[in-house]
């Protein structure tokens, strides 16, 4: 009778035995996981597995050191896991974020990868885990409890420079805008009213200072994480560890990844408490806020000049509807503007995760660790968009100056001169006869061409300017200011 060749082997652990495949390098924790938690696509970024690997690595050289852990095994283990920093094992990795508290079948999957590859280098079979077992010895002195927030941080820590790099371009690039309508003028408003003039630059420079203002956020909350876990296994006491092992392996770790990371001197709080990442969520919380404000004042600067305003001219990226031909619609800013969304509804479940801590353990970090990564990749990717497909396109048009000589905002210039009183009295007589207020001032005989010219002007509006005691002095003497002031006072009785 012909033998049947077999495509599985059989492992085993303290619930039974099940069924893997024999090319699979996972085993049967990841097959228990597979079958329990395939509830989402959503699935870690294969960076957070790359950092988890090169914490494997690193204990595995450590007790080699030590002389806790085999020589022969220890260069497998270290091997294999170089082989899945570089991405080769990515596609095992297949864990849904939505999974046991704490994150045991992500440590678990890793650590039968390493096992399995590390048992093939030593020309052994895949599950012959007696040679190099996934517990005993890649988990060596390691718990998911202290490697999963450890591997969090270093993660959280390697995409927060890459959107701290393209805050720096995009607050580089508005400060260069900034520079350019430094002189042009415009309609500042509250309230969505007209209030007083200010330079488009001047608005500019609000979104860049706060950019800076968020971006120093940023990096204040990220040097929190720096300190780890590392070395605190289960409750962060240490347990099957040895003297000066948490020491060592943060240090070569720190080498490793080229980050100034720090022993935690309180294990146990690392353990217990996430607050760190609650902290860094909030800097990236308050970062969306910020955008969503300047996104908010694009898109009503950016209307259409016919039914809205039309200020600024954006790039247009695409046509705006299904069924209005021509319509153009602000599409960059508004997908930002759901990025800002997404970013704070991803805050507020790492709040609530951070509140989840019961005892010695917070089981919440999956879903922590999940949202932070998608808040701080969007929002790079998001402001990358942004700078690259809006801001540096972006252009003031006529319109602004247009509807700045319309409006009544150079009407507070006045109030030192002739009184707020006054001057409210110009501008509702400049509304009711649709005259412009700097006409009407020199029609009605209260300033001369050339006072209002420089009363008036722009450039006198936007910045603190002293007031000129002789002329404030010459205007009050004139009948028309001295008839305005009586009318004014007499219904003001």
């Amino acid at each position: 009778m012909k033998k049947i060749r077999k495509h599985y082997r059989l492992e085993q652990d303290a619930l039974g035995t099940k069924r893997v495949p024999n090319d699979a390098y996972t085993g049967i924790f990841y097959s228990r996981a597979k079958e329990n938690f395939s509830l989402s696509t959503r699935r870690f970024p294969q960076e957070f597995f790359h950092q988890l690997a090169i914490i494997k690595r690193v204990s595995a050289e450590e007790h080699v050191k030590l002389k806790q852990l085999d020589e022969e095994v220890g260069k497998a283990i270290a091997r294999a896991t170089r082989e899945v920093e570089k991405g080769t094992f990515d596609e095992w990795f297949d864990i849904d974020v939505y999974e046991a508290g704490a994150g045991t079948p992500l440590n678990m999957t890793m650590n039968e990868v390493i096992s399995n590859r590390a048992l093939e280098l030593l020309h052994e079979r895949k599950g012959k885990y007696a040679r190099i077992h996934p517990n005993n010895h890649v988990n060596m002195g390691q718990s998911t409890n202290d490697v999963i927030p450890t591997a969090l941080r270093i993660t959280t820590l390697l995409f927060s420079r890459e959107l701290e790099n393209e805050l720096e371009k995009t607050i580089h690039e508005t400060l260069k805008l900034s520079k350019r309508y430094s002189t042009f003028a415009k309609t500042g408003r509250t309230h969505v009213q007209a209030a007083v003039p200010v330079t488009f630059g001047q608005e500019l420079s609000v979104y860049a200072h706060s950019l800076r203002e968020r971006l120093e956020t940023i990096r204040e909350a990220k040097n929190h994480l720096l300190t780890i876990p590392l070395g605190g296994t289960a409750v962060g006491t240490g347990i099957t560890t040895t003297p000066h092992y948490a020491r060592a392996v943060v240090q070569r770790l720190a080498r490793e990844t080229r980050l100034p990371l720090r022993e935690a001197p309180n294990k146990m709080l690392l353990t217990s408490h996430m607050t760190d990442f609650q902290h860094y969520s909030n800097a990236l919380s308050e970062l969306a806020s910020d955008v969503q404000l300047w996104m908010n004042d694009w898109v009503l600067l950016g209307s259409d000049p016919y039914a809205g305003l039309g200020e600024i001219h954006l790039l247009e990226v695409e046509p705006g509807s299904s069924i209005m031909p021509g319509k153009i619609n602000p599409s960059i800013l508004e997908a930002l503007k759901m990025i800002t969304l997404q970013v704070q509804g991803n805050h507020e479940t790492i709040r609530l995760s951070c509140e989840s801590t019961q005892l010695e353990l917070n089981v919440m970090t999956p879903v922590m660790g999940s949202n932070l990564f998608e808040s701080i990749q969007l929002l790079t990717r998001g402001i990358t968009m942004f700078r690259e497909k809006c801001l540096v396109h972006v252009r003031a048009t006529p319109r602004m100056s247009e509807l700045l000589q319309k409006s009544t905002s150079v009407a507070t210039a006045l109030n030192p001169y002739v009184g707020y009183d006054v001057v409210a009295f110009l501008v509702k007589k400049s509304l009711a006869t649709n005259t412009l207020f700097s006409q009407l001032v020199i029609n009605e005989g209260l300033l001369l061409p050339a006072e209002a010219n420089v009363l008036l002007h722009p450039a006198y509006l936007t910045k603190p300017r002293k007031v000129d005691a002789a002329l404030r002095a010459a205007i009050r003497s004139r009948t028309t200011y001295q008839k305005i002031r009586e009318h004014v006072q007499k219904y003001s009785r």
